[in-house]
C-alpha cells in the first residue's frame, strides 16, 4: 500500500525484517506481539515515505559499459560479463555455506541466553525462520540478476552473429 514498485516492496520488507530482528530484545511483551510486529512494520513503512517525500529520491544505479554500443570489442563485454556473472555466484554460494556455518554457531548462544528452555527453543526457531527468509529473499535476486546477465549476453550473442553474417 506504500508503494506500487516491486523494488521498493522488497527494500521495506528486508528493513522491517531487519528492524524486527535488531527490537526484539526491547519488546515488553505488553501487547500483542502481533500488534508490536504491525507497529514496527507501519512506522518503518511511514519513515521511508516521508523520506521519499522529503526529496530523498531514489537514484537508478548504472552500468559502465554499455554492451550494446556498437562497437569492436563485443567479445570484451561479453567476457567481463560472464566473468562478472561466475564472480557474482561464488559469492552468493560462498555467502550461503559462511550464514550457515555462522547460524550453527550462534544456535547454542541464542538458545541459552534465555531463562526458560522454551523461550530459548522459540528464539532458535525463529532465527531460523530468519535466516531462510533471508537466504530465500537472497536467491530470488541472485536468481534475477542471472536472468538479466543471461539476457544480456544473449543479446550480444545475437548482435556478435548478426555482425557475422554481414560480414
Amino acid at each position: 500500500m506504500f508503494s506500487k514498485d516491486s523494488d521498493e516492496i522488497d527494500d521495506l520488507f528486508q528493513e522491517i525484517l531487519i528492524r524486527l530482528w535488531k527490537g526484539y530484545d526491547t519488546f515488553r511483551a505488553q501487547a500483542n506481539v502481533r500488534t508490536w510486529i504491525y507497529r514496527v512494520a507501519l512506522n518503518c513503512c511511514l519513515n521511508a515515505d516521508k523520506k521519499r517525500r522529503r526529496g530523498g529520491e531514489r537514484v537508478p544505479l548504472s552500468v559502465d559499459i554499455d554492451p550494446f554500443e556498437d562497437t569492436d570489442d563485443i567479445l570484451s563485454a561479453t567476457q567481463k560479463l560472464k566473468r562478472f556473472k561466475l564472480q557474482y555466484q561464488r559469492l552468493f554460494f560462498g555467502s550461503m555455506v559462511a550464514a550457515v556455518i555462522l547460524a550453527g554457531l550462534y544456535v547454542p548462544t541464542i538458545y541459552h541466553s534465555w531463562s526458560t528452555p522454551e523461550q530459548g527453543l522459540k528464539m532458535v526457531i525463529a532465527f531460523f525462520i530468519l535466516a531462510v527468509v533471508i537466504c530465500f529473499l537472497g536467491y530470488l535476486y541472485y536468481k534475477r540478476l542471472m536472468k538479466a546477465c543471461d539476457s544480456i549476453l544473449d543479446r550480444l550473442k545475437m548482435k556478435e552473429d548478426r555482425r557475422n553474417v554481414k560480414t
